[in-house]
């Protein structure tokens, strides 16, 4: 069991629905075998962009990643997310910071194929993006599970007017119209043939008790992740590493290295691929040296050397040896001659460029 000390509270895009889940925590630590109390730490800036999303956009990523990044700076142990939407990233999430995320579809997939061992047919009550986005297929897998939505026949989607609409939970409405629509989403459910029902929007929870689904149960979500996070079952999962790859050795060397590295990376899908931040600067002063060290000069004026004998002017055996040992350097694949055969070489090369221009 993980000993964390404090918990980081990220609210998301449900703030009502936090509320919640704290007062559902603090009743499941007094349950058998959950930690002690943590200490909790709230954002101290809350989403105030629009209330239903038809996608998590760039804002709202950004906006749920720096308040990660802010708790990670404050030295809290884990973090809790209740917010459906921000799970829809949560791989993204976790892959950037250092801090375990307790994931509420980990304890929703947990409690589900606990408590109801033999269903198949999950009926889910989401927003359009949560849906369009495929969360819950990802976590409730077509093999074992058949996920039902409920079918805007009349072009209402029910649950997200409901949470989301003017008069909808989210803006303090828990009586009425939004329950009218929760309800007439779930009689549809049951009429697909679901044998239970999960919420996949954390204000449902604050209506659960008026929906009546009978004869199928409606998992309680919200009190299904206050227990999960009270028992602190969630740990960090293993963080993919990134290269870094600084291009100052050439555009060409770097694009040879990067094909080597994707071709030999047994991957069977664009996301196993190992994660490569490239630099390219060709203009690093110096580079040269820097990679060679300070014997490549004297190589450099021996190929010069080389350069003024095919002009007409011969050079020295020292040159020659110098020659040998530039070209053993340089190319691997002639490294076992030894410098006197390149020496031989060079004596020959030098004197035939010397009889040609006579």
């Amino acid at each position: 069991m993980n000993r964390y000390r404090s918990l980081g509270v990220v609210t998301g895009a449900a703030q009502l629905a936090s509320a919640d889940v704290l007062c559902r925590m603090s009743a499941a630590w007094r349950r058998p075998g959950a930690m002690k109390p943590f200490d909790l730490v709230l954002e101290e800036r809350s989403w105030h962009g629009p209330a239903s999303q038809s996608a998590a956009n760039a804002t709202f990523k950004i906006h749920v990643f720096d308040t990660l990044r802010a708790f990670e700076k404050r030295g809290v142990d884990a973090i809790v997310l209740p917010c459906f939407l921000s799970h829809t990233f949560i791989d993204e999430l976790s892959a950037n910071i250092a801090l375990p995320v307790a994931n509420i579809m980990s304890a929703l997939s947990a409690h589900v194929r606990q408590a109801f061992p033999s269903v198949r047919r999950i009926g889910v009550l989401t927003s359009d993006a949560i849906r369009d986005n495929g969360l819950f297929e990802r976590y409730f897998e077509a093999a074992s599970f058949d996920v039902l939505h409920p079918l805007n026949e009349a072009g209402v989607d029910c649950v997200t007017s409901a949470v989301y609409g003017d008069a909808g939970i989210r803006s303090g409405h828990f009586y009425g119209r939004p329950i009218e629509l929760l309800r007439a989403a779930c009689a549809d459910l049951v009429a697909q043939g679901a044998e239970i029902i999960v919420p996949g929007l954390a204000e449902i929870g604050l209506v659960a008790r008026a929906l009546d689904t009978r004869p199928v149960p409606l998992v309680d979500a919200n009190l299904v992740y206050a227990r999960y996070v009270a028992a602190a079952q969630f740990t960090q999962p293993e963080r993919r590493f990134k290269v870094g790859v600084l291009g100052g050795v050439g555009p060409a060397a770097t694009v040879d290295f990067m094909s080597k590295l994707v071709r030999n990376t047994p991957a069977t899908r664009d996301q196993d691929h190992i994660k490569i931040m490239v630099e390219q600067n060709p203009q690093i002063p110096d580079r040269t040296d820097a990679l060679l060290g300070p014997w490549h000069r004297s190589d450099a004026r021996a190929l010069r050397r080389l350069q003024d004998t095919r002009r007409g002017r011969r050079g020295s055996d020292r040159d020659s040896v110098q020659y040998g040992a530039c070209v053993r350097r340089t190319d691997p694949a002639v490294a076992d001659h030894s410098d006197r055969e390149y020496a031989d070489l060079y004596r020959r090369l030098s004197a035939r460029c010397v009889s040609r221009r006579a």
